[in-house]
């Protein structure tokens, strides 16, 4: 009953122009059907969406019926997933419940297709032992007793790591190549064929053995297949390209030798459009064959949405669900799930259905009032996720039609707005806080003129020195800092004006009563777009109480000794995140309750939980906010006393009602409250909560908590301290390295340079090499032109042989007077001299004027020395071997650079 399987080609012929004048396929070209894995792999996911989806396959169904030819589809273990009708009245299956069912349980409970299902089982088993779509020809007996023979496509289609995944099935009717039974009597005249042949509504070809074309059937002439006047007589070679006509002939021969019907599809391009043909080829005589093309573009692109459909709502970015004509949920996609946290329809469904999505039912009744006649709408909203979070998303809903304009469905898709809204929100949040800035920052912000006259004074600078506004604007620095009175304000002042970014330090100032007061100020020059500075933006802190309490902390220190093994552990490190994790930690197991948290208040007067512990199963509280309503700021001055609260029963407490309900969320019934100070200033809260049971706390609890709550906001003093401290030395270490007047490395800095280099390229077995630097009559220059000139021709100099020298690991210093070094590691003779070069040409490019040289402008004499370190070798050698490199140099003329090849045996 079965034909012989065919794989199908990957290369196929093309079919006429209607505007070729030679023939069928003069001017056209062959190419190739995009047939990839990328295709099958996408055909592949969308199977497994069907399989583990139904309500897709519910959805995709009209869109499978709208194929003429018969479509099933099915999983990797042969079941049945989807069949249209006429699939279903193909195999006599008519209201049978096929879906997850093989071809022999069909069989088995509905032998009337028991021929049909067990002859696609077995070409279901061909397709997968070639791994390749197969053409084959079925013959069953109908219910009439008739014999009918139908054609079918069958693809496998596999994962990427080579698993099976399912098969797509098209099937279509071939009975009418029936009807061309040609005999050799025909040869001589083929027109006496042409009635059965005009029953065929494709393009027929009359070929002889050697493709000499004997007669054809035209097609319509909508179609591009073939020119009417068509002259027959011609070969196939004269009509089509030759890799065409040789693949033609080669299914002519298979036809012959076979007697089988050679079956294969190619896509052809004709005036710019693409079309996919169906090519069958067929004896009919010893030597005559019929050749029949027809133009399957329709049944493609069914194929291909069929295939692609299901992976391009899967893939969608874009929160995609669907719900039938009743309103009932019956599909979302991947990123509906990832959005709106319901991993499937069932668990939705179980919510409560889409509405609950909503926060607001109107407009969740408006949406669904617009769509229910199938209009369309469109427009932001607010949903809520299954964890309860609120996004923002532009929903576009819509009804879905079948082709007949019946709503089968609704679709909804949503476009997720959170993040825009939230950038949106901080940056208006932004502009509001800098609008506010000078008006409510705790700092003292005043900006000074060239001149150090103050042109800008907040509120926070009129509370820390006493003076109005009205009172400063126009006044001089001295008035705050007496200490720089005299040339030393003058000095100080110019030292401002021409420093590179911020600079910190701490002054004691005088306010309006004539107090002293100890302040923390960080000063800046503001820079124009010319790189100009326009006047000195100064932060001003008072830290008078912090400098008194640090005094007073370290005259205590030496006589208390910690109280518990909690109290050394917060005191164990100066990271302010391990020191209040340990707090929360030891705390809790201090006081055996259910939680403890730090709430850090921040400086606009907010909070959140900064650090928590907690056991289950009771929540966690980390990152959360009290809102104003709970905890406003006018409550912050009660816990700067440092006085602990302890509230046993909280409903018996009287706290605001809001307060109690937003605990009680929390599983709180008691709790016990410490303040955090830090500087004078309300810092924090450390909380312990009892949330099973009502527990009553002890005087020793309440004062052990006060105890280590007291030791906690010293750690935490302590913790910014240390940060201070740490880049106050980083900046001083800084300092320390530099020369001060040409700010390149001073003499200690390459000393310590050089021996650590000398050491590193032993280790490595690497080249190094130094240079030495000497400006050219120098002391007749600071003789001519003075020794400030001199600074300034140093300073130049220093700056033209450090742009000169590029890598990080290369060190410029100044070496003496005006001597230069620099340090070269893994660097041979060759880059050596190619730096000194440099070096000489960017200083000569200064064209410094320099009347007692030769050349009329400064210049410089460069030594070079090069070697390959060894342990045993001093690296002073390196350094003379340089200096007697420069020597040369002066002795040959100046401005030049000498290299020495440091030897060992020097």
């Amino acid at each position: 009953m079965n034909g012989k399987p065919q794989l199908a080609e990957q290369e196929s012929w093309i079919e006429p122009s209607s505007e070729s004048s030679l023939g069928l396929e003069r001017d056209t070209q062959p190419s190739r059907s995009p047939q990839t894995a990328g295709s099958e792999s996408f055909a592949g996911e969308g199977i497994d969406r069907l399989s583990s989806d139904r309500t897709l396959g519910q959805w995709l169904k009209p869109l499978v019926e709208t194929i003429s030819e018969s479509v099933i589809l099915k999983d990797q273990q042969g079941c049945w997933l989807m069949a249209n009708e006429a699939a279903l009245r193909l195999f006599q299956l008519i209201g049978v419940e096929y879906a997850g069912k093989t071809n022999q349980q069909l069989s088995q409970d509905y032998p009337l297709a028991q021929d049909i299902l067990r002859a696609d089982a077995e070409s279901d088993q061909t397709a997968w032992e070639l791994s390749n779509t197969i053409y084959h020809r079925l013959e069953f007996l109908t219910l009439s007793g008739e014999v009918r023979s139908v054609d079918i496509k069958k693809t496998p289609l596999f994962h990427s790591d080579g698993r099976r995944q399912g098969t797509i099935t098209v099937v279509w009717d071939s009975d009418f190549t029936n009807h061309l039974r040609v005999e050799e009597s025909s040869r001589g005249n083929p027109g006496r064929n042409k009635d059965p042949m005009e029953t065929i509504p494709d393009l027929m070809l009359y070929l002889k053995a050697d493709g000499t074309i004997l007669d054809c059937k035209n097609v319509p002439e909508q179609t591009t297949a073939m020119l009417p006047n068509f002259q027959i007589g011609l070969s196939i070679y004269e009509i089509w390209p030759r890799s065409i006509a040789t693949e033609a002939m080669k299914y002519i021969l298979q036809a012959l030798e076979t007697g089988e019907v050679q079956t294969w599809e190619y896509e052809l391009t004709v005036q710019g459009k693409c079309y996919n043909r169906e090519a069958r080829i067929m004896a009919c005589a010893e030597d005559r064959v019929v050749a029949i093309l027809r133009d399957v573009t329709e049944r493609k692109q069914a194929e291909a949405a069929l295939e692609y459909v299901a992976q391009a709502v899967e893939s969608a970015s874009d929160a995609i669900a669907i719900s039938d004509a009743k309103g009932n949920h019956i599909y979302h996609n991947l990123a509906f799930s990832t959005l709106f946290e319901y991993g499937s329809v069932e668990e939705l469904k179980a919510a409560g259905g889409p509405s609950i999505l909503y926060t607001d039912p109107e407009i969740a009744r408006e949406i669904f009032e617009a769509i229910a006649p199938g209009q369309s709408w469109i427009g932001s909203v607010e949903q809520r996720t299954r964890s309860g979070k609120i996004v923002q998303v532009l929903l576009r809903a819509d009804a879905i039609k079948d082709p007949t304009g019946k709503i089968i469905g609704r679709i909804g898709i949503s476009t997720n707005l959170t993040a825009q809204k939230q950038v949106e929100a901080a940056l208006q949040q932004s502009k509001q806080k800098l609008s506010l800035h000078l008006e409510q920052t705790p700092l003292a912000v005043v900006e000074f003129n060239l001149n150090g006259e103050i042109i800008e004074w907040n509120p926070a600078a009129e509370t820390i020195f006493g003076y109005s506004k009205a009172e400063i604007l126009g006044r001089g620095m001295a008035l705050l800092f007496p200490a720089l009175q005299g040339l030393n304000a003058g000095q100080r002042w110019q030292e401002l004006l021409h420093q590179k970014g911020g600079a910190c330090s701490i002054f004691e100032n005088v306010r309006k009563n004539g107090q002293r007061t100890i302040c923390e100020w960080y000063t800046t020059p503001l820079i124009d777009r010319d790189g100009e500075t326009i006047s000195v933006a100064s932060l001003a802190q008072d830290i008078t109480e912090r400098v008194r309490a640090e005094e007073a902390m370290r005259q205590q220190s030496n006589r208390e000794r910690l109280v518990s093994r909690t109290l050394a552990r917060i005191r164990q490190s100066l990271n302010l995140e391990e020191i209040l994790n340990t707090a929360v930690s030891e705390v809790r197991q201090f006081l055996d309750c259910d939680r403890v948290v730090v709430y850090q208040i921040w400086p606009d007067q907010s909070g959140s939980v900064v650090m928590e512990s907690v056991i289950p199963p009771w929540p966690s509280m980390l990152g959360q906010s009290f809102g104003e309503e709970i905890f406003p700021p006018s409550c912050y001055e009660r816990y700067c006393n440092g006085k602990v609260k302890a509230i046993d029963d909280l409903k018996a407490a009287n706290s605001p009602e809001c307060l109690i309900q937003f605990l009680q969320s929390f599983g709180v019934n008691g709790k016990m409250i410490a303040p955090l100070l830090h500087e004078n200033r309300l810092w924090g809260l450390l909380v312990a909560h009892q949330c099973n049971g009502i527990h009553h706390w002890q005087p020793f609890e309440i004062r052990g908590f006060e105890q280590l709550s007291t030791q906690l906001a010293i750690a935490i003093q302590q913790s910014t301290l240390f940060k201070q401290l740490e880049a106050a030395n980083e900046e001083l270490q800084r300092i320390a390295s530099l020369d001060g007047l040409t700010q390149v490395a001073n003499r200690r800095a390459f000393d310590e340079c050089l021996y650590r280099e000398w050491r590193r390229t032993i280790r490595e077995h690497s080249m190094m090499s130094v240079i030495l630097c000497d400006i050219d009559f120098f002391k007749l220059y600071n003789d001519t032109y003075g020794h400030q000139a001199g600074d300034t021709c140093l300073k130049q100099v220093a700056q033209a042989i450090a742009d000169a020298v590029k890598r990080p690991a290369d060190l410029v210093a100044r070496y003496g007077g005006e001597e230069f070094a620099v340090i070269l590691p893994y660097t041979n003779a060759e880059g050596a001299m190619q730096v000194a070069q440099t070096i000489r040409n960017q200083v000569k490019a200064l064209r410094i004027p320099h009347a007692q040289s030769p050349v009329g402008y400064v210049s410089i004499s460069l030594g070079v020395s090069v070697t390959l370190p060894r342990p045993q070798d001093p690296v002073e050698k390196l350094i003379r071997s340089a200096d007697r490199a420069l020597y040369k140099a002066k002795s040959l003329g100046r401005d030049r650079a000498v290299l020495e090849k440091y030897s060992p045996s020097l």
